[in-house]
């Protein structure tokens, strides 16, 4: 088994890794120890317990409430362009099922529903 990619990593206060443990897929900027001011917006970031546990890996932006957009709680899942095409892949396979007699539009991809926070095709 090879070793886990790593990433800069951001420290939430404690307790605000519950919510993700269920399935969240966003952290809010008050949910973070200290803003990862280290971090270009849409950098991605490892997001860690306030004890220093991983919980999640996603991108950050500093300009939103929005701070962190979760994409995995892989710990070995790199985000790559593999990620995105097994991301992108799976969605344009769920709308196989669209009837293209019954309807001309569809969103390809649908953001967090996907598995894709903020993308919308």
């Amino acid at each position: 088994m090879s070793s886990p990619v790593r990433y800069p990593s951001a420290s939430l206060k404690p307790h605000r890794e519950e919510s993700l443990q269920s399935g969240y897929l966003w952290i809010f900027s008050g949910a973070l120890q200290q803003p990862p001011h280290w971090i270009e917006p849409g950098g991605l970031v490892d997001v860690k317990s306030s004890t220093g546990k991983f919980v999640a890996r996603g991108y950050y932006n500093p300009h939103t409430d929005i701070a962190i957009r979760i994409l995995t709680n892989d710990i070995e899942e790199a985000i790559d362009r593999e990620f995105l095409r097994r991301r992108i892949r799976s969605a344009i396979e769920l709308r196989q099922i669209f009837d293209a007699d019954r309807t001309n539009t569809y969103r390809l991809i649908h953001s967090e529903g996907d598995g894709l926070p903020g993308l919308v095709v």
